[in-house]
């Protein structure tokens, strides 16, 4: 089972309420950090959410057509440093 959060929802604490049963996706802020932040913000956001084991890093949402090429990149960046 999947579940799609959002980074409301603290990425270390939604881990443990999971407990391994929902693989958890998402959890990168859509509108202040992908659209409004910098790549280093959202690269910082990536590394938090795979150090507290979230299963599939991404947007919480849909993202705008505005949003910067180089911030999602970021996502991508992070991961390859290491899941």
């Amino acid at each position: 089972m999947l579940h799609h959060f959002e980074w409301i929802n603290d990425p270390k604490k939604a881990v443990k309420a999971a407990r391994g049963e929902i693989s958890l996706v998402g959890g990168i802020n859509t509108f202040d950090c992908l659209l409004r932040g910098t790549p280093e913000d959202v690269y910082q956001q990536a590394r938090y959410n795979i150090e507290a084991d979230v299963d599939s890093i991404g947007p919480e949402c849909a993202i705008s057509l505005e949003t910067p090429v180089a911030n999602p990149k970021a996502i991508v960046s992070a991961a390859k440093e290491g899941y």
